[in-house]
């Protein structure tokens, strides 16, 4: 008789804690514990922390167990943030972590404007920011007017930018402007040394290194003649123009 009491009583509570557990689990998040105290940020580098909080608009002072997927995505919105993830630190702190969107080159538009690599205008003021970026210049036709480039004709050169990054960063930190020619070919705009690298993208490692070795070997044997460009689109060949319009 007692085993068959305890056994109801047993049961009888399994589903009494099966019945309030939703009750008692909103009790335990609404807790004063669990309220939302502090918000700390990772992987901004161009975004102010009043910024990110703006755009995320966090309910301090709420629960933390609220759904964090509407502030992500009000985040993920941001034409600035590539990725965003929201994680909380228990009991009061919710972790905002960034992947900003890197800007490669500015565009006149008609401004100078920083744009990605996907040539996506990045709301970032050069004037607040020490950006040192290529420029991306219109296309220039045979009579070297230039004309406006199309968005797929941007990604192009942006693409381009980072792509030589990862072959030659030392090389795309000289790059001044970048452009297409009639062709649909890259004309790269250098300072140092002062001259154009013209190719056919995207550029492979041998074709560039041929190219700076040749650059390298007709600034020695012509110190005193002014360098126009390097074209490597012939195959095979590495075509040397100087100003005197004589080429090697």
């Amino acid at each position: 008789m007692r085993r068959g009491v305890g056994l109801f009583v047993t049961i009888s509570l399994g589903m009494l804690i099966v019945l309030e557990a939703p009750r008692v689990a909103e009790a335990v998040a609404r807790a004063d514990v669990f309220r939302l105290i502090d918000v700390s940020v990772e992987g901004a580098n161009f975004m102010t922390r009043d910024e990110l909080l703006t755009t995320a608009a966090l309910p301090m002072g709420g629960s933390i167990w609220e759904s964090l997927d509407p502030a992500a995505a009000r985040l993920g919105a941001h034409p600035l943030i590539r990725e965003a993830r929201l994680r909380r630190r228990l009991p009061g702190t919710l972790v905002v972590e960034v992947r900003e969107r890197e800007p490669v080159a500015f565009l006149p538009a008609p401004v100078l404007t920083p744009v990605d690599s996907d040539a996506r205008l990045l709301p970032i003021s050069p004037a607040e920011r020490r950006l040192d970026l290529p420029i991306l210049q219109p296309r220039v036709d045979g009579q070297g007017k230039g004309t406006e480039l199309t968005p797929g004709q941007l990604r192009k050169l942006s693409k381009e930018l980072v792509h030589l990054g990862e072959l030659d960063p030392a090389l795309l930190a000289s790059v001044s402007e970048i452009a297409l020619d009639s062709w649909g070919d890259v004309l790269l705009h250098l300072d140092q040394p002062r001259s154009a690298l013209r190719y056919r993208a995207p550029l492979i490692p041998a074709r560039l290194n041929d190219g700076l070795r040749v650059l390298e070997d007709a600034l020695d044997r012509e110190p005193g003649r002014e360098l126009v460009s390097v074209d490597l689109r012939f195959p095979d060949q590495v075509v040397v123009r100087f100003a005197d319009s004589r080429s090697r």
